[in-house]
């Protein structure tokens, strides 16, 4: 069975970027999962769902999905906070990183300065690289009634708990 439209698709993959930094593999994230077409609700890139439709279970192809395809500038969340909240130096184009109340890191840039508040867009820590998939077909499907409805596939049995 071929990927097209609609397919249920696992793919073992690796995610470089750099030409040779791993970032993420199925080896240790296990298969990437997604009903094609729809990817974009379980975080698959367009470019990525174009490359491989018409694949059939055991291809491979290597995949270059580029930054401003996978994080537009546009798309990424802005926020505004109070002057005092940032450094006295902060201008325009001034980068930052900061800790959630929970310990995540978050990457910013600033956008505007007033004289009150300054204007800041979140980054994502692979914005401005281009990603290199490398991917091998390993189940093409039908989905379920379910599957279709929620637009993503069911966790597989093994990880059910």
């Amino acid at each position: 069975m071929k990927i097209s439209t609609g397919k249920v698709v696992s793919l073992e993959y690796t995610l470089t970027v750099d030409e040779d930094t791993v970032v993420e593999d199925s080896m240790n994230s296990g298969p990437l999962r997604f009903i094609q077409g729809m990817g974009a609700n379980v975080g698959v890139p367009k470019a990525l769902e174009e490359a491989v439709d018409g694949l059939e279970v055991g291809q491979s192809k290597d995949v270059l999905v580029r930054s401003d395809d996978m994080f537009p500038k546009d798309r990424q969340p802005t926020k505004e906070f109070a002057r005092a909240e940032l450094p006295a130096d902060a201008k325009v184009g001034s980068s930052f990183t900061a800790k959630t109340a929970e310990g995540a890191e978050v990457n910013f840039v600033v956008e505007e300065v007033g004289a009150e508040t300054i204007k800041v867009r979140f980054v994502h820590p692979l914005m401005g690289k281009d990603l290199s998939f490398a991917v091998k077909v390993m189940a093409v499907r039908d989905p379920t009634p379910a599957e279709t409805a929620q637009g993503a596939p069911n966790a597989p049995p093994s990880a059910k708990k």
